[in-house]
């Protein structure tokens, strides 16, 4: 990936603008003078934009560096609400899909869903079908990302 960077430092905040190849993003680190936080910034706050996807993400400590945060979501289709583990992966997801209606899913630690109440489609294993649960459900998944549960 390639990212080029551009940023300046105020008094009490730093800003960066990043290129990459996914997309841009602007982040604004709070509080990052040593002198006045040793141990880091108070927090982040990040914008990005990859057409026609855009998040914004807020957290405390450096934006990327081992520190969890919220995200949210635009993209054509869907909008979510995320919080994101110390390596930035969502572990659990507030999503609604334009005509599927609203979901929220629990993820392990590798990013896996483990759990999804409401509206989600089902890959048949055996004949690759696609099983779309209605918005009452509950999908229950083992640690290999196969069905052990799921109501109604």
């Amino acid at each position: 990936m390639r990212r080029r960077a551009f940023g300046w430092r105020t008094g009490k905040a730093d800003f960066a603008v990043f290129a990459e190849s996914q997309g841009v993003s602007l982040a604004v680190q709070i509080g990052a003078d040593p002198s006045t936080h040793p141990t880091g910034p108070l927090g982040f706050v990040r914008l990005g934009a990859d057409a026609p996807t855009s998040d914004v993400r807020v957290g405390g400590g450096w934006y990327g560096k081992n520190t969890s945060s919220i995200q949210l979501l635009s993209s054509p289709r869907e909008r979510s609400l995320a919080l994101l583990d110390k390596n930035q992966k969502p572990q659990v997801a507030l999503s609604l899909k334009e005509d599927d209606g609203p979901a929220i899913s629990l993820r392990d630690a590798v990013g896996r869903e483990r759990a999804v109440l409401g509206r989600t489609d089902l890959e048949g294993l055996r004949t690759g079908t696609i099983e779309q649960r209605p918005g009452s459900s509950l999908v229950l998944f083992d640690k290999d990302g196969t069905v052990f549960w799921k109501a109604p």
